[in-house]
């Protein structure tokens, strides 16, 4: 009888050092489930579109410690033109210092504020009042909808913004990468 506890006992600590081994590795080759979210880490869904990895356990990375950027790029309309202006792109780093971008509207005085909420290696969190967001691509600005917005944009995907005016205005396309 006691050398069966003395078995159970010994294959109990087995078990629990090679988990511990098993973690170990993990964490520092940092490997990635099957469901690309980092080891001690789990898929968390809000809203539709926002998709990422909330923490769990032992891996924590430092937000800022990975390198993303929001691509920009700004074009004028005018419905009373069959020319249009030429389109301008600008990069914004993203570190933790980040908070805001300036987007220009169709006056250089006209600003929007693109506030910058969060990001991770996935997605990013923006929030921004007073233009229509939507799907890039998707047609139509719905002026009913122009009031704040909090949206998130997926790493490599992209996003439009109009501004919410008839006949002259901005169009700005925002990649995350």
């Amino acid at each position: 009888m006691r050398s069966k506890i003395i078995f159970i006992i010994l294959g109990i600590v087995l078990i629990c050092c090679c988990v511990s081994i098993a973690t170990s590795f993990a964490v520092y080759f940092k490997w990635q489930d099957m469901f690309g979210c980092e080891f001690g880490q789990i898929k968390s869904y809000s809203g539709t579109v926002n998709e990422e990895c909330a923490t769990i356990g032992v891996l924590v990375e430092p937000k800022g410690s990975y390198e993303r950027s929001l691509v920009v790029t700004r074009s004028l309309w005018s419905g009373w033109d069959r020319t249009q202006p030429e389109s301008e792109t600008v990069t914004y780093l993203l570190n933790p210092e980040t908070k805001t971008i300036q987007l220009t509207g169709i006056q250089s005085t006209d600003i929007y504020t693109l506030n910058v909420n969060s990001y991770n290696k996935r997605s990013v969190n923006l929030t921004v009042a007073g233009v229509s967001v939507k799907p890039k691509g998707q047609a139509g600005i719905d002026f009913t909808d122009c009031e704040s917005h909090d949206f998130t944009i997926l790493y490599g995907e992209e996003v439009e913004l109009d501004t919410c005016t008839m006949d002259v205005g901005v169009v700005w396309i925002i990649k995350y990468q």
